[in-house]
Formats: C-alpha cells, sequence, structure tokens
C-alpha cells in the first residue's frame, strides 16, 4: 500500500470511528491512537468467524449464537469480544450472514495500548461499558442505565466545580475567622494554613500513586467530596484556632487525595502539541470556578458574621457529594484485569530532565506562601480606611481579583507553552510575583493599590501554575505520569507549607513588611538555579 493510500485507508477508519456511537466520546488522539491499533477483516458470508480479540463491525451482519441457541445479531456499530480485551476468551460463536467487514483488536494489541497509553485504553474499556454488545435474552432490565463518556465527565467537572468552589469560600473567610473572630496571631493563621498544606502535599503524594488504578478514582473522588466539605462547614463550630488546624488539615488532605486526578489525564486527551493549551484552559477554568468561593463568602459577610458564612459553605459541598454519588451509581465498572498495582515512584520523578525541572519547581514553592496571607495583609491595611461593606468583606472581594488574573494569565500561557520553553515563562512568572510581592510590603494600603497588587499576584500565579503543570506533562513517561503529578502536587503543597510558616513567624515577631519580604531572596536564589541549571525542556516541534 502506498503512502497516500495508507492516508487515505487512515482518514476512512477515523470516520468511521468519529461517527461510531462507541467511539464518538473519545477525544481525537485517544481515537487515532486506538485506530493506529485496529486491523481491518472482511470474513464471507456463511463464515465462523474464529478472530480471536475485539471486533466492531462496520458493514454487514452477522449471527450470535451461545450453546447453539441464537442470542442476538450483529449489524454496523455493533461489536463483539470485550471479553478478550482483557485476556478472556470468547464464549459465543459469531457467524457471517453476509459479506462481514471489521475492525479487530486481539489481545496483545491491547497490551500494548495498555503499556503506551492506559489512560486511553481505560477510557476504550469505559465507552464498551458504556455502549455493551448486543444482550442476550436474560439481561437485567432493571439495572441504571451507564452515563456516556461524555456525559459522565461533564457531570465529574460539575461536581469538581461545586467542591472546588466551597473549599475557596472557606479559604477566603479563614483569615477573618481566625484573626478576627476567634482573635489569634498571623503566626496562629500560618501554622493552621501550613499543617493544611502539609496534610495536602502527603495526600496528593498518595493520591497520585492510587490513582494509577482507575477504579479506585470515581471512589476517591467522594471521598474526598464528602471530607471537604462537612470538615470545612465543622470549622464553623471551632472555638479554639488548634481546632481550625485540624479540621483545616482534614479537609486539606481529602482535597489533595483527588488533585492529580485534574491533571495527569490530560496529556493523553491533548496529544503531544497541545499540552499548553489543553492546561492552559483546565487551570483558567480551575481558577475561574474558584472566584465563586469568595463571591460567596463576600455576599454572606455582607449580611452575616463570619460563622453564619462558614456554615453556608456546605451548600455547593454538599451539592458535589450527590453529584458524585450519581456518576458512581451510573458508571460501569472496570475489569480487574486492567487494574495496575499501586506504586510510589519519588525517587523516579527526581531523575534526569524531569528531575532538573522539579528541583526548579521546589526551589521556586519554598518561596510561595499560601495566598490567606495576602488577604489578611489587606484586611489589615484596610481597617484604619473607610471603605465600603467593611475591611474583612473588601479584602475578600479583592481576592477575587486574584482569581480572575489567574484565570485570564492560565489560558494566555497554556497556549505561549506550546511554542516556549516552560522554564522561560516560569522565570517570567517568578519575577512578576516578586514584585507584588514587594508591593504589598511597601505600598500605602489604599484600595487601587491593593487591588493592582492581586491583580499582578494572580497573573503571576496563573502563569507559574500553568509551566509547571506543562513542563511535567511533556517530559514524564506515561507509566510515571501519575505519580509525577502526585509529587508536583506534594512539593507545590509542603513548599507553601514551609513558606507560610516562616512568613508569618517573621510576621509576628518583626512586622508583616518582613514576613512579606522574606520571600524576595528565596525567589532571587530559585531564578537563579532556573538559569544556570537548565532542565532542558523544550516545547513539542
Amino acid at each position: 500500500m502506498s503512502s497516500d493510500e495508507g492516508a487515505t485507508h487512515d482518514m476512512a477508519m477515523q470516520k468511521e470511528l468519529r461517527l461510531s456511537p462507541l467511539f464518538r466520546t473519545l477525544g481525537n488522539h485517544e481515537r487515532e491512537t486506538v485506530s493506529a491499533l485496529l486491523v481491518e477483516r472482511v470474513f464471507p458470508a456463511g463464515s465462523v468467524v474464529a478472530e480471536a480479540g475485539f471486533l466492531f463491525v462496520v458493514a454487514g451482519r452477522a449471527s450470535l449464537t451461545v450453546g447453539g441457541s441464537l442470542a442476538s445479531t450483529l449489524g454496523p456499530g455493533d461489536h463483539i469480544g470485550a471479553a478478550a480485551l482483557v485476556g478472556l476468551p470468547r464464549s459465543a460463536t459469531l457467524t457471517a450472514l453476509t459479506d462481514l467487514h471489521c475492525f479487530a483488536m486481539p489481545w496483545p494489541a491491547f497490551r500494548q495500548l495498555l503499556d503506551a497509553s492506559p489512560e486511553v485504553a481505560g477510557e476504550l474499556l469505559i465507552a464498551l461499558g458504556t455502549h455493551p454488545a448486543p444482550p442476550s435474552s436474560d439481561a437485567d432490565d432493571n439495572q441504571p442505565r451507564p452515563l456516556s463518556t461524555g456525559t459522565r465527565h461533564r457531570a465529574s467537572g460539575v461536581a469538581s466545580h461545586l467542591s472546588t468552589a466551597s473549599d475557596e469560600a472557606a479559604t477566603a473567610l479563614l483569615p477573618a475567622f481566625v484573626v478576627g473572630t476567634l482573635g489569634s496571631s498571623p503566626l496562629a493563621l500560618g501554622l493552621i494554613e501550613g499543617l493544611a498544606n502539609a496534610a495536602d502535599g502527603i495526600a496528593r503524594l498518595g493520591g497520585g500513586a492510587l490513582s494509577e488504578n482507575p477504579r479506585r478514582r470515581p471512589l476517591i473522588s467522594l471521598v474526598a467530596f464528602t471530607l471537604t466539605a462537612l470538615l470545612n462547614g465543622l470549622v464553623a463550630l471551632a472555638a479554639t484556632s488548634p481546632q481550625v488546624g485540624m479540621l483545616r488539615a482534614g479537609a486539606s488532605g481529602a482535597r489533595g487525595l483527588r488533585s492529580p486526578q485534574r491533571y495527569a489525564a490530560v496529556p493523553e486527551r491533548a496529544g503531544k502539541g497541545g499540552y499548553g493549551e489543553e492546561f492552559g484552559r483546565k487551570r483558567a477554568t480551575h481558577h475561574l470556578v474558584s472566584v465563586t468561593g469568595p463571591l460567596l463568602a463576600f455576599a454572606i459577610l455582607a449580611l452575616a458574621d463570619v460563622r453564619s458564612a462558614l456554615v453556608a459553605t456546605l451548600v455547593p459541598g454538599l451539592l458535589a457529594v450527590a453529584m458524585g454519588t450519581w456518576v458512581i451509581r451510573r458508571t460501569p465498572s472496570r475489569p480487574n484485569a486492567i487494574s495496575p498495582p499501586t506504586r510510589l515512584r519519588v525517587r523516579a520523578v527526581f531523575q534526569g530532565p524531569l528531575g532538573r525541572f522539579m528541583t526548579a519547581i521546589t526551589l521556586f514553592e519554598l518561596s510561595n506562601f499560601a495566598a490567606v496571607l495576602l488577604i489578611l495583609r489587606a484586611t489589615k491595611l484596610l481597617e484604619h480606611r473607610d471603605v465600603p461593606f467593611g475591611a474583612q468583606a473588601m479584602a475578600v472581594l479583592l481576592y477575587l481579583l486574584w482569581r480572575l488574573a489567574a484565570c485570564a494569565s492560565s489560558y494566555l500561557c497554556g497556549r505561549l507553552l506550546d511554542s516556549h520553553r516552560p522554564v522561560d515563562l516560569m522565570r517570567a512568572g517568578v519575577v512578576m510575583l516578586l514584585v507584588s510581592y514587594a508591593g504589598f510590603a511597601l505600598l500605602p494600603g489604599t484600595v487601587l493599590g491593593l487591588a493592582l497588587c492581586f491583580l499582578y499576584a494572580g497573573a503571576a500565579i496563573g502563569v507559574v501554575d500553568a509551566a509547571e503543570h506543562v513542563g511535567v506533562a511533556q517530559v514524564a513517561p506515561g507509566p510515571l505520569r501519575w505519580s509525577a503529578f502526585g509529587s508536583l502536587s506534594a512539593v507545590r503543597s509542603l513548599g507553601r507549607l514551609t513558606a507560610t510558616i516562616a512568613a508569618t513567624a517573621v510576621w509576628t515577631f518583626l512586622g508583616a513588611e518582613f514576613g512579606l519580604l522574606l520571600a524576595v531572596p528565596l525567589m532571587i536564589a530559585a531564578l537563579a538555579v532556573m538559569s544556570s541549571h537548565d532542565p532542558g525542556i523544550r516545547p513539542p516541534a
């Protein structure tokens, strides 16, 4: 077959797969990966189809018999042999009633797909579960109809967004509650967020390893949604800062368990050349949804006290739990044969080009303290000014600008990352964040000045976030990707633990300005290391 004929053949196969309900919900990259392993088979009328493996009928009709009895008739769009994809023998006999044109995938080919692209293999099995082969007469009509892959992804996304909104609202309210309501010091707030970041980091590291097994992912998400909502809501009942710390640590740990799921599967969907745009869109969506948290907090603070606002964060959180439960009940189970062992591979992540990039990320995150300190700084500066809604509510509203700026810069940076080196854009983001921290420390506390500082800091975080994720995606091999994203999440959280505790300690004993400026020498050191030790990651050709 000539190259032109081969290209025409591939285009025809792609069209068949795109029009099929079975393959329609897969992404373009996923369909391309699957089609590369399919082979065409034609069986004459009257022949018994002895082909071992999975068969997808393109044209013609065939009878399916079990124990000599007719079970069903297959036509275009039907398939048989899904069990063969997990190494099980076919239990039925397939006979061509007319000339039968099929696409076939034997077990060895699927094993190759599983090793090279486990996420694509999992999505194929989900699609097979969503569009099962023609049932035999004893099929159970009382089972709930499974969700299509597209509907499942959309519903899971809604649940994730609701949970994010609930958690972000609690985060925005935390400085006002700990320092204002409980009367604790900025150091107490820093220790609370530090403990929460530590729990989040450890959970993310474990969540990356656990999520390598696709069967566990829906349950991990549901547990995370439930605990995050309940523990954040219980903060409203806390009487001391240690109680707040334990509850926030539990909520952050639960949230961290599912964090690697949001990003590790993106490369499989995006294709090699589209990491940047896809990750940028993903991070932008996260920041945009996070805006609803501060908006909810601001709206309630304008009408009620901080404790009431914390209780109200339960509403979107419990809606996320309900949505997650519905998705699990309507998701087909995946066969045990595709479940890989749980492996925590940190050492491998910190070797080679990936290791050099992770080292650069670690140095930066050690200077990147939690955004709650910026909210606290704004609150303290505005307490001595006559501002609408009061200092606490205005500080929360300014934090909303931080999220909006992060949303816009994540998307724009993501598009740039498909043609620029992640380390170059990461350096630019670090410089922007350095300038914004200096502004928070040195500029007078006017609403306009603080708004500009929040906007600049948010834009910087959006750039760095996108550069970190795309850099890891570009260089992490497929089998290591879940551990790589788990390690990235852990480094980000544990780095902020160190930075936040150090900044609040200096803040408490020397003053807010010195606490905020503590990040400056650390960021300069990170820039120096990024410049002298090039991680070697290049954009895709």
